[in-house]
């Protein structure tokens, strides 16, 4: 018994001194937009949903340098019963400036930087008529394409009570797709996280 008051008092008073002053650790997701076009028939739009942990390396008093890795995934409803799903790792490393707002620490923050972006899986899911009846198959629309982009991009966003952010940014990849495809890569997102 005392060995349990014991570790749960500590633990208490480790979560005190964490939120009191933040480590700089960001846990925390989103929502997004992304826009590709893998084919010569059009490009695809995206719904994505991800997660994403970073940090948050102090340079100067306002001043910080973000660096994180993002997993998303995303969905696509196409034409002709075909659904399209993709698979992203994102690396965006940022410079972030933040002003102050008030005397409890919550700042509104401007972020710019460049950011490495990894396809991890394409594929699409159609209905196809098979003779008398119906079939589902699945292809590869990563085939053909970029697996590696770098983008350039940023966020603006609030940081309340040094702990919890909010924010909304977008990224622009800056390596065009093959194939007679000229349109390069780009995604919104909206997202939140917690400060450890």
């Amino acid at each position: 018994m005392k060995k349990i008051i014991v570790t749960v008092a500590i633990a208490l008073v480790a979560a005190v001194s964490l939120s009191a002053r933040p480590t700089g650790l960001n846990l925390g997701g989103g929502l997004g937009y992304s826009g590709w076009n893998p084919y010569t028939e059009g490009q695809v739009d995206y719904l994505t949903a991800y997660v994403e942990v970073g940090y948050d390396l102090r340079v100067a008093k306002q001043s910080y340098i973000y660096f994180g890795g993002r997993y998303q995934e995303g969905l696509s409803a196409g034409v002709n019963n075909i659904f399209y799903t993709i698979g992203d790792l994102f690396v965006p490393i940022r410079f972030q400036q933040n002003f102050a707002l008030g005397a409890n620490g919550s700042t509104f923050y401007i972020e710019a930087g460049p950011a490495m972006g990894v396809l991890l899986y394409g594929k699409g899911t159609a209905v196809k008529e098979a003779g008398a009846g119906t079939g589902i198959y699945t292809f590869n629309t990563a085939e053909g394409c970029n697996r590696f982009n770098v983008y350039v991009g940023g966020n603006i966003g609030f940081n309340i009570h040094k702990h919890c952010k909010i924010y909304a940014g977008g990224d622009y990849g800056c390596i065009s797709t093959p194939k007679n495809v000229n349109v390069n890569r780009w995604q919104l997102n909206i997202g939140a996280c917690y400060v450890f």
